[in-house]
């Protein structure tokens, strides 16, 4: 039952990137502007999304994917499972003017990231999609096998090329059978919103999932020193004073 399963999950996928690519001809041949054709396309293989607290952890389970005698199998039939990992531009960023900025304040750096747009120099469209049509699986012929990228995979692609990692694989992630992410890109409404996951359909997997409650609290919650407080206070009460004189 399993093998049959693993062949109809095969098929699917491949009918899926054959309809994918026909899609592609189609707009050259009529003329229109090429888009991502994945996104045309209402019918898609679910995928898998594996949520964990940290990326060290999403790495140990990348470790024992590549162990798992479905892996091999699908290593040989299918030029491998497609696994992608995800991580928000405070992990991502290659643009060291805006990190030295920024200092660690992923806040802040994701506002000068959506202020700065397609100005900054790894902002280029042309260079993240030559990345993707060279990393997404493109026929069961086509003999390549390395379909698994890790954080470091995907900075060192981005490095080589040119090209931000986080919008690279923002593009190429409609592509990917298990996507790896933390918690943070599902439990944030607008996280999830603009991470471009999508989570009807597909099947979603919390490791240690114990920790989900605590990372909820987490997420909803900030602290905020005696100090601040009390510098809050000062500025109130000047206010209402020059407000009222």
């Amino acid at each position: 039952a399993r093998v049959r399963l693993e062949e109809e999950i095969n098929e699917k996928r491949q009918f899926s990137r054959r309809a994918a690519r026909n899609t592609c001809s189609e707009q050259i041949q009529n003329g229109k502007e090429a888009v991502n054709p994945i996104h045309s396309l209402n019918y898609r293989v679910p995928k898998v999304i594996v949520l964990s607290r940290t990326h060290s952890q999403l790495s140990q389970f990348i470790q024992e994917l590549k162990q798992t005698p479905y892996f091999l199998r699908s290593h040989h039939r299918d030029g491998s499972v497609f696994l992608l990992t995800l991580a928000g531009r405070s992990h991502t960023c290659l643009n060291k003017t805006v990190k030295q900025a920024c200092q660690g304040d992923s806040e802040k750096l994701n506002d000068m990231c959506l202020e700065l747009g397609t100005s900054c120099q790894f902002r280029n469209q042309d260079r993240i999609n030559g990345v993707v049509q060279s990393v997404i699986p493109k026929s069961v012929s086509s003999g390549r096998s390395e379909r698994i990228f890790n954080m470091t995979d995907i900075e060192e692609l981005g490095k080589t090329n040119l090209c931000c990692p986080y919008y690279t694989t923002r593009a190429a992630l409609p592509s990917a059978d298990i996507v790896l992410a933390p918690y943070s890109l599902v439990l944030d409404e607008g996280a999830l919103a603009e991470s471009g996951i999508e989570l009807e359909g597909s099947v979603i997997v919390f490791d240690e999932a114990h920790n989900v409650i605590p990372a909820c609290h987490d997420a909803l919650s900030a602290e905020i020193s005696v100090n601040s407080l009390e510098t809050i206070k000062e500025s109130i009460l000047d206010f209402e004073t020059n407000t009222h004189s």
